[in-house]
């Protein structure tokens, strides 16, 4: 293995464990590498047991198995929160706890449908719940979710597309984004 390649492997496994629940396709991108070469390089540190790979709907995610690592309840949580459509509409729902769906829509600048089917897919896990009374929706357990977020907090690039709303979150907590 030659030097750059194991420069390669060395920063593939510093990402993952700097952000657990990143997919292939995302670590080949922020490494500006191909597909092909990231996925060698992850399928070597799975074989020698520094990362652990699970398959989640359709994608291949990465986590550490060293260290400080996220729990199996964290591990499906993020690997819905590494998702940027769900990521943005979770921040924006702890900033805005009852928020309606149009208001999501119009906030975010995301289509109608798929504010709809993102907040299905949280509903769903169990993230966020849908009020009747009055209607909106709005994070289950937000603590909970607003800590899980500073400890595995997201690549920059995720949160740039909403960088205001991102920096009005976590600003005063970590020193911006």
């Amino acid at each position: 293995m030659t030097e750059s390649s194991l420069e390669l492997k060395r920063r593939i496994l510093r990402r993952v464990e700097a952000f657990p629940g990143l997919h292939l396709r995302e670590i080949a991108r922020q490494e500006e590498v191909s597909e092909a070469l990231t996925g060698y390089h992850l399928d070597a540190l799975v074989a020698q047991g520094d990362l652990e790979e699970r398959v989640e709907a359709g994608y291949r995610r990465f986590y550490p198995t060293h260290g400080v690592t996220p729990t199996a309840e964290e591990r499906g949580l993020l690997a819905l929160l590494r998702q940027p459509a769900p990521l943005e509409i979770v921040v924006f729902l702890l900033e805005n706890p009852g928020a309606t769906h149009t208001q999501v829509t119009e906030q975010l600048g995301r289509s109608k449908s798929t504010v709809s089917y993102q907040l299905q897919k949280l509903v769903e896990a169990g993230l966020v719940t849908a009020r009747t009374e009055p209607v909106g929706y709005e994070v289950v357990d937000a603590k909970r979710i607003g800590r899980l977020l500073l400890k595995w907090t997201p690549t920059r690039d995720a949160t740039d597309r909403f960088s205001t709303l991102w920096r009005s979150f976590y600003g005063s907590r970590k020193g911006g984004a």
